[in-house]
């Protein structure tokens, strides 16, 4: 008798296990590895799946150290100013063209220290919130109650951005009130976020991917 088997071993013809018969007559209906429908498949389906869940934290940092860079490009600019254009104007010795170059340097050092330190100083005043996004986005969907309480109790009201879909109308009220009031709502905003972050059950963040579908 024709052995197919052995003979589809030897030329590596065909690919398929499922199309191979073994010399009794069966086919072979084992379930190839890299089949979509095999278990090990499933496993890595998963696992992709949880990896695209997680966000990147790239433009949150990025906003976070930007700011910090150019304070440091202010600092070094004020030590040329201050330093080294004074320095070399002291051994120039006092002349009317090398004052004139010492000042206009200086000026033009001064206005772009003063307007890169503006820039910086503004892009800070926002920091809690890019903190609180770059720790949202590192776990992706997951929430933890302790994270929670420790963001309540450094950022007050912006805490309630680590669980946005469920918290965000409580932050857009304070926020609002805070505003408004010119700021004497913080105190009663920080003191409502980490008692409204220590109250909730565990279960609240632990199963949040699904209970953010509900209603807040």
């Amino acid at each position: 008798m024709f052995n197919v088997y052995a003979l589809s071993e030897m030329d590596g013809q065909d690919q398929n296990p499922q199309n191979v018969i073994r010399p009794d007559g069966s086919q072979n209906n084992e379930q190839p590895i890299n089949s979509p429908d095999s278990p090990q498949n499933g496993v890595q389906t998963i696992a992709t799946k949880d990896n695209n869940k997680r966000k990147s934290v790239k433009k949150w940092v990025l906003l976070l150290v930007l700011p910090l860079v150019l304070l440091i490009i202010v600092a070094l600019l004020q030590i040329i100013v201050h330093f080294v254009l004074a320095k070399s104007s002291i051994d120039a010795g006092v002349g009317v063209n090398t004052a004139t170059t010492s000042s206009i340097s200086t000026t033009v050092l001064t206005m772009i220290s003063f307007i890169v330190g503006s820039v910086s100083v503004i892009a800070l005043v926002p920091s809690p919130l890019w903190i609180v996004f770059l720790v949202r986005d590192l776990k992706g969907n997951a929430r933890t109650k302790t994270t929670a309480v420790v963001l309540a109790v450094f950022f007050g009201l912006f805490s309630w951005l680590y669980t946005y879909e469920k918290n965000g109308n409580k932050f857009w009220i304070n926020l609002g009130l805070c505003v408004i009031t010119v700021g004497y709502w913080s105190p009663v905003a920080w003191l409502w976020a980490v008692i409204d972050n220590a109250n909730k059950p565990n279960d609240f963040y632990t199963h949040y991917d699904s209970l953010a579908t509900t209603v807040a």
